[in-house]
């Protein structure tokens, strides 16, 4: 069996992972809907509260947490390097089967909620819809690495929840620390305060950054959990 068809059968075979992540959708769009049935009608004020600083990042540190099996990143390929398969071609296979998952879900969801809660003052349609969907794709693929790289640290996989924490600390301000997280960035490019005064542009360069960083942490660091 591959790296790649093991971690989507985790995905598949984890229930409560299936039922939690549709579950942060599920909250985005219920507040999509409020938001319609009030005639507030704004994308950008569900996008930036429930679903960007609720929905999507708890959505991929649940697919992230399933593709692994609970386990810590390194561990979680332990079962295939122990007949023989090269450990950082499993770690890969597995990291990208989480980024995929992540993206394709993020994006749709990103797009359909932009639809359900839009309002006259935003952009068209269809562009409003095609632009957050790219937002949501490049947020869940930096998250992706960046839980990976915390269930990397520990053989439990502990540290997927610290960083997590972490997010929520230091992504809701400002500061230089903003930077790190992923969440000021989203929040930035959904519409809300900036990322230690970085445009989004900037931001947008600093999701690819921090998906390519964290993600060659996660595969460096999965090397010393294989025992």
């Amino acid at each position: 069996m591959s790296a790649g068809r093991l971690a989507a059968l985790r995905i598949l075979r984890t229930p409560s992972a299936l039922v939690t992540s549709f579950a942060w959708i599920a909250l985005a769009l219920g507040a999509a809907l409020v938001e319609r049935s009030r005639g507030w009608h704004s994308a950008g004020h569900v996008l930036l509260g429930a679903f960007g600083a609720i929905a999507l990042p708890l959505l991929v540190f649940s697919i992230v947490g399933a593709t692994l099996g609970g386990a810590g990143f390194g561990r979680a390929g332990r079962p295939l390097v122990a007949f023989g398969a090269d450990p950082l071609r499993v770690a890969a296979s597995t990291l990208a089967v989480a980024a995929v998952t992540s993206v394709v879900l993020c994006a749709l969801a990103s797009a359909f909620i932009a639809a359900v809660a839009h309002g006259a003052d935003d952009p068209p349609i269809v562009k409003d819809a095609l632009t957050s969907a790219k937002v949501g794709a490049l947020a869940a693929l930096a998250y992706t690495a960046f839980f990976a790289s915390g269930a990397a640290l520990f053989r439990s996989g502990i540290g997927r929840g610290a960083l997590l924490a972490a997010d929520w600390i230091f992504g809701d301000g400002t500061g230089a620390a903003s930077l790190l997280t992923p969440r000021a960035h989203l929040r930035s490019l959904f519409g809300g305060p900036p990322a230690f005064e970085l445009s989004q542009r900037a931001s947008t360069f600093g999701l690819l950054v921090l998906a390519v960083t964290f993600g060659a942490i996660a595969l460096l660091l999965a090397r010393r959990q294989r025992a």
